[in-house]
């Protein structure tokens, strides 16, 4: 490593966060959409508090070899020491595997990074990751949450005929404001890093004004997805709430195509478009994410839905996307509005063909997963692929608060009752987290699982059940909401004779 390094001033990344919980550290993805300069993933890994001591000395307020000096009295080791520990944690381009006191952990990409005049970096002080316990790297499910979600409503402006959201009963929020701030000021306090608005519709929700002021005063960065035609008054509104950026979620630039898709009156594709140039007069960053189903699919039309956009100076993003299998959809509904694979590709090959062409003034992303493996390859191979899975977030790291201050794991689940955490109308969120109910849910027993389902008499289940988990919307999704304790199609182990849920 060159001495000139030394004389640089070096940062613990502000991508990341570091937080205590309890017995480890976690260390997160923060929740600031200006840090996604920074080009980082979305992680989250436990690591031990150790390590969080280390990284706080490194806050770019002091040349690298200032902070590599204070690290080396705090910990009473030498300079040097410290130096070859930092050494791979430098502009690091992959992850770094790390084995401390019989702990094993990982510490993400651009861990220390050269500080830049515009970065807001926090001050982490090495008292802050003191535990009076054991450290504890194994459980999988955080002491005190990382994310929550609200869920406004799930009354919308549109009818999506691949909608994901459980509208058997429409249901506003009931919570009282005055709860809704005090829940706010608690998330805050225990160190949620990502307070999320889910709907529904969130400009059908009267105070959604105030609700995003109480969020950006606490610190949130709040995503807001929307297919509501936005007026002028209420753009104001929005400016003056101090929304910088938004997910305008359109599928087609024509009447005709989101009347198929969103079953909207004809005038909804003029009001939405005029909602589009307002926002961009009024300086709104915008992402546009359009859901190409197969009724509306025609890759001419597509071409001009992405071009139509490089008039915008704030448009940022066009996304697209191909529709999964929802779980409140019939599996003809799903045949009836799934890409085939052949229209995947098409779609896919034009993006590429446009992005290398450089034909868009935005960055245009498509959001489709790699084509799935298939369901009836060789055991072994179906174990690998399983093994890879992403890990499961609800209840573990994450909840999502429902219209009438019930809790569920997350957005999908609503208001299945065997996926009820709790309620915080009169309860805190670490009292329901706590609880024997949300814990339950994580830890439940292997003989409570009914003997159709294979979970029932697995040798791995703890291994599985709580470690990545499994996605349970996924489950019911494939083989019905009473076989909510059935594997994912993916396990190995999964039953047959289930709903085609995949994309491709």
């Amino acid at each position: 490593m060159k001495q000139e390094i030394f004389e640089k001033y070096y940062t613990f990344n502000p991508a990341y966060v570091l937080r205590n919980d309890v017995s480890r550290t976690v260390l997160v993805t923060a929740d600031d959409h200006s840090l996604k300069g920074l080009d980082v993933d979305d992680v989250i890994t436990l690591i031990h508090p150790v390590y969080a001591m280390l990284l706080s000395f490194f806050n770019g307020r002091k040349r690298l070899s200032e902070s590599v000096s204070d690290a080396s009295e705090f910990f009473n080791v030498s300079e040097e020491d410290i130096r070859k520990i930092i050494s791979k944690m430098l502009d690091n381009e992959n992850d770094i595997g790390v084995e401390y006191d019989n702990n094993f952990f990982y510490l993400p990409s651009k861990l220390l990074i050269e500080r830049q005049e515009w970065m807001n970096i926090p001050l982490y002080q090495p008292g802050q990751f003191d535990i009076d316990c054991d450290v504890d790297l194994k459980s999988k499910r955080l002491n005190i949450p990382v994310y929550m979600s609200l869920l406004v409503n799930n009354r919308c402006r549109t009818d999506c005929i691949y909608c994901y959201a459980d509208k058997r009963r429409i249901y506003d929020c009931t919570i009282p404001f005055g709860r809704l701030q005090e829940i706010i000021a608690e998330a805050r306090s225990i160190g949620i890093v990502s307070f999320d608005l889910q709907g529904g519709e969130l400009f059908l929700y009267p105070e959604w004004d105030m609700l995003l002021k109480e969020l950006f005063k606490a610190g949130y960065t709040v995503y807001i997805s929307t297919k509501y035609p936005l007026t002028r008054e209420e753009i104001e509104r929005l400016k003056e709430a101090g929304v910088e950026e938004i997910q305008i979620s359109l599928d087609s630039i024509y009447a005709d195509d989101l009347m198929a898709n969103l079953r909207v009156e004809k005038v909804y594709r003029d009001k939405i478009l005029a909602a589009v140039s307002m926002l961009d007069a009024a300086g709104i960053s915008m992402k546009m994410k359009s859901v190409i189903t197969s009724p509306i699919f025609n890759l001419g039309r597509l071409e001009e839905y992405i071009r139509y956009f490089n008039q915008f100076e704030n448009v940022k993003i066009v996304e697209l996307t191909a529709p999964a299998r929802s779980l409140y959809k019939s599996q003809d509904d799903f045949e009836h509005y799934r890409l085939s694979p052949g229209q995947i590709k098409s779609i896919l090959g034009l993006a590429k063909r446009m992005i290398a062409n450089k034909e868009v003034s935005f960055e245009l992303r498509t959001d489709i997963p790699e084509p799935e493996k298939n369901q009836n390859e060789s055991p072994d191979e179906k174990r690998k692929v399983f093994l890879r899975r992403s890990q499961c977030s609800g209840n573990m790291t994450s909840f999502m608060v429902l219209p009438n201050g019930d809790v569920t794991i997350c957005e999908e689940a609503y208001f299945n009752k065997n996926l009820c955490l709790g309620n915080i109308l009169h309860t805190s969120i670490m009292d329901m987290w706590n609880s024997e109910k949300a814990r339950g849910l994580f830890y439940i027993p292997q003989s409570a699982f009914p003997k159709e389902s294979p979970c029932s008499a697995c040798p791995e289940f703890k291994e599985c059940r709580y470690g990545k988990g499994v996605c349970w919307t996924e489950a019911m999704a494939a083989y019905g909401e009473d076989n909510w304790m059935f594997p994912v199609p993916s396990c190995p182990h999964a039953p047959s004779g289930y709903n085609d849920i995949l994309i491709w």
